[in-house]
């Protein structure tokens, strides 16, 4: 009865151990996925700032979920975006999901409540980005 005991314990243990690294290993690339997003959008056009409060990862899902978004350009909020979940990699955004966005330009404010893109060509996203470093917007 010990032994099946010890190994029910054991069995929890490995389970329970595995769990967390490959949650701290999500987290873990979710923030450095998010922190590359926002270096390359920072560097593409000058005078941006994007700021965020949260990075979840959900590693069932293969996603990012990032809570507050906000971008600035010279210091005024021109998008405000209430989550962002973000799954792919390098070649194919497979799901970009927004909830509760808010875009203001000249004065004028526009809101979405919900955007959804699949399949997005991300490496044409980043050539994008690539260009703007190059040729940067004044």
């Amino acid at each position: 009865m010990k032994k099946i005991a010890l190994i029910l314990v054991l069995v929890a243990l490995v389970l329970g151990g595995g769990y967390t690294f490959i949650s701290w290993s999500a987290q873990k690339t979710a923030e450095e996925s998010i922190g590359k997003m926002e270096s390359d959008i920072e560097d593409a056009i000058p005078g941006i700032d994007f700021i965020y409060e949260d990075i979840k990862a959900n590693f069932m899902n293969k996603s990012a979920i990032v809570s507050k978004i906000t971008i600035e350009f010279e210091e005024e909020i021109i998008d405000k975006v209430d989550n962002m979940e973000i799954s792919g990699d390098e070649i194919n955004l497979k799901l970009v999901n927004l909830s509760d966005i808010s875009v203001t330009l000249e004065n004028r404010t526009m809101t979405v409540d919900k955007l959804s893109v699949t399949n997005a060509d991300a490496a044409g996203l980043q050539a994008m980005f690539e260009n703007f470093k190059e040729n940067p917007m004044e």
